[in-house]
């Protein structure tokens, strides 16, 4: 009988000691290992100046114009020549087009000449107008057209020998024509007030030819 006392408590104190070691070896178990999310997508970063999908691509470049003038007072008509720079934004709607406004600021000087007359400026323009693409996207040619206000920094002009001296002449230029994509090949219409001390003042109009060779920041 005792030999079976003996038994049962050792098996109860073994059943005890069991019970109070499993929530011991339950804590001490590690976590499970968190589930790693996926990364979120990161926004591709506009090439240029963006805002909300609109692009603004910056470019430069310079341009010569060759035309014939025509005027209210008694200057004969004149043959006239003018070498522009020009600072240029396009504004695409979307990345890959080159579709939208565009913008521009010149800065130029010209000379004209006729029978018995002679002049020359140093005009600067501001201009705005539309680009529209042939093709759907890329770099390929397309139309454009604009209008421009500005004003002659200085200008001279000498009509039998009388001399005019201005300054801010205000002048007006409408052109359009073709962008080949670094190259543009177009015409325009311009007027100008020439007011100036030493000669009447008069309007000069003209109309020329440009061809113009530009570089632009640009990302398909």
């Amino acid at each position: 009988m005792r030999a079976l006392r003996d038994v049962a408590v050792g098996a109860a104190l073994g059943a005890a000691r069991s019970a109070l070691a499993a929530p011991a070896q339950l804590g001490s178990a590690e976590p499970p290992a968190p589930v790693a999310e996926p990364p979120e997508p990161q926004q591709a970063e506009c090439p240029v100046p963006c805002v909300d999908g609109i692009y603004v691509d910056e470019g430069g470049g310079g341009g010569v114009t060759v035309g014939r003038t025509w005027e209210t007072g008694a200057v004969p008509n004149a043959t006239y020549l003018r070498i522009d720079s020009v600072y240029l934004e396009q504004v695409a709607l979307g990345r890959g087009r080159r579709e939208g406004p565009n913008v521009a600021l010149t800065f130029g000087v010209e000379g004209w000449m006729a029978d018995g007359a002679r002049g020359i400026g140093l005009p600067s323009i501001a201009w705005a107008g539309w680009r529209q693409p042939f093709a759907a996207r890329g770099r390929g040619a397309g139309s454009f057209f604009g209008l421009g206000l500005g004003w002659s920094w200085a200008l001279l002009d000498v009509h039998r020998g009388d001399a005019g001296f201005g300054v801010l002449a205000p002048k007006g230029q409408l052109s359009a024509g073709i962008d080949l994509a670094g190259v543009r090949v177009g015409a325009e219409l311009t007027t100008q007030y020439r007011w100036q001390w030493g000669a009447p003042d008069r309007w000069q109009h003209a109309a020329g030819l440009s061809v113009w060779l530009t570089a632009e920041q640009w990302e398909d």
